[in-house]
């Protein structure tokens, strides 16, 4: 049997399992999710590590989230 993994005195894979129920069964990730994780490294990762303004930093992942996903075709709300 594995041992439990503990991170700060939880078990965390114990924690996730309970929050894991709270889940909505109705969510789905985004088809582009792979671009919103590398660019999220690329403008507010980048922006943290910088220590620049965050909120600039959000802008700009949105903005490029969003232009990718309509050049892949997807029709974007709120845009």
């Amino acid at each position: 049997m594995a041992k439990p993994v503990v991170v700060c005195g939880q078990k965390v894979n114990q924690v996730f399992s309970g929050i894991s129920r709270t889940v909505s069964t109705d969510f789905t990730w985004s088809p582009v999710q792979d671009y919103v994780f590398s660019n999220f490294n690329d403008t507010v990762g980048k922006a943290m590590t910088d220590k620049q303004d965050l909120t600039t930093a959000l802008t700009q992942w949105q903005k490029s989230v969003t232009t990718y996903a309509k050049q892949q075709g997807f029709t974007v709300g709120g845009s």
